[in-house]
């Protein structure tokens, strides 16, 4: 039984791994855009080239990219921040 409890255990490192590759890679194939979504009303005052600037800064990172980064500010503590609540995720999942 401690066995198959500690093979478990040695895979989940792989399976949060892959969950979460699998999140950023839909996240970046979804129909909405990030921009006005992480934006929020300010984009509302936004001229229409300072909008394309941000799309295009977006657009050069790719999934995987995004993902590694995300994991290296995660590995730290720094979770990011919640698009919907304006709020650090670490203070949201607390």
């Amino acid at each position: 039984m401690t066995r198959l409890v500690l093979g478990r255990l040695a895979l989940l490192p792989l399976l949060l791994a892959a969950v979460t590759l699998v999140m950023f890679v839909l996240a970046q194939a979804a129909p909405f855009d990030p921009v006005l979504a992480s934006l929020g009303e300010r984009a509302l005052t936004m001229d229409g080239p300072t909008l394309e600037a941000l799309r295009a800064a977006r657009a050069d990172t790719s999934a995987v990219q995004q993902w590694a980064t995300w994991w290296g500010h995660a590995l730290t503590g720094d979770l990011g921040s919640s698009s919907s609540q304006r709020l650090p995720v670490a203070t949201v999942l607390a």
